[in-house]
């Protein structure tokens, strides 16, 4: 039986297989990454979050307080750097001209910049130009009054 899991050795581990699900909620940041699919080598920027307080339950299936979720963007679409622009102003209150492709390569060579950091998260349904469902998740800062202190950004 050994056999049928030859190579897990060298598999990494998955922080989370639980996909965004509409709703809004108070997030905290655990993982801020790049990733590339190996079968055919499509880029994607990878948010890795805990759900701290439902704020919106839009009815059907959502999450709970506690969960931890992971976004995935395809580079290839062009909203995607926007939505990563919106995601890091949104965490660290950093003007968007200030996001730049140097910043993010930081970020994303130390997370310790932005795990546990807070922001909304505003996921809802959308179909796609070719009738699919798609979940499309917007990102705002905390109302002014939860504003984190210090933000290293």
């Amino acid at each position: 039986m050994s056999d049928f899991y030859k190579g897990i050795d060298e598999a990494p581990p998955l922080n989370s297989q639980n996909w965004v699900k509409p709703g809004v909620y108070r997030i905290r940041v655990e993982g801020f990454r790049p990733a590339t699919r190996e079968h055919d080598k499509e880029k994607f920027q990878v948010i890795d979050y805990r759900i701290e307080e439902v704020l919106t339950d839009r009815g059907g299936d959502t999450h709970s307080k506690g969960e931890s979720v992971t976004h995935m963007m395809n580079i290839r679409h062009k909203k995607t750097f926007s939505r990563i622009k919106q995601f890091l102003s949104a965490i660290s209150g950093a003007p968007l001209s200030d996001i730049t492709s140097d910043r993010c390569g930081e970020i994303a060579d130390n997370n310790d910049l932005v795990v546990g950091l807070e922001a909304i998260a505003d996921a809802y349904n959308v179909t796609t130009d070719k009738g699919a469902p798609f979940t499309v998740v917007d990102y705002r800062p905390l109302p002014t009054g939860d504003l984190q202190e210090e933000v290293p950004f």
